[in-house]
């Protein structure tokens, strides 16, 4: 299950507010659209292309919205299932799903936590440190 494309199209990141506490944030991953695209290949072969919004809002702090798009390609008989279970009810499979939006989540999660530290938010993510061992 190859992802062989991972763009950003939007990438928006501000801060509205000084913080005075630890803010509260809430995050949403969303798969916005499934297209299947065919490249021009010989002979030609079909990707599907995912298009993704990624979200973390810090709670009268701030926002960092990330948008962009994957190209995923597969057995040609999986992806024209995908694409019908898509066009049917805008479900994924879950074999599917699990995969891109894991992919997704590392990059967006590291690219949130660079523009965090531009705009000295807090990670959203809580992050692994070193702790002396009690006697």
């Amino acid at each position: 299950m190859p992802i062989v494309d991972f763009v950003f199209t939007k990438v928006t990141a501000e801060k509205t507010a000084d913080i005075k506490e630890m803010p509260k944030f809430s995050n949403k991953t969303n798969v916005t659209n499934l297209e299947l695209v065919q490249i021009p290949t010989t002979p030609p072969r079909d990707l599907l292309k995912a298009d993704f919004s990624f979200e973390v809002e810090f709670i009268n702090v701030g926002k960092i919205e990330l948008l962009g798009y994957l190209s995923y390609t597969d057995d040609p008989k999986k992806i024209k299932e995908i694409m019908e279970k898509w066009k049917k009810d805008k479900k994924m499979d879950p074999d599917f799903s699990t995969h891109i939006i894991n992919f997704i989540l590392l990059k967006c999660n590291i690219k949130a936590l660079s523009l965090e530290q531009e705009l000295n938010l807090p990670p959203h993510l809580q992050l692994p440190f070193l702790q002396k061992k009690s006697k």
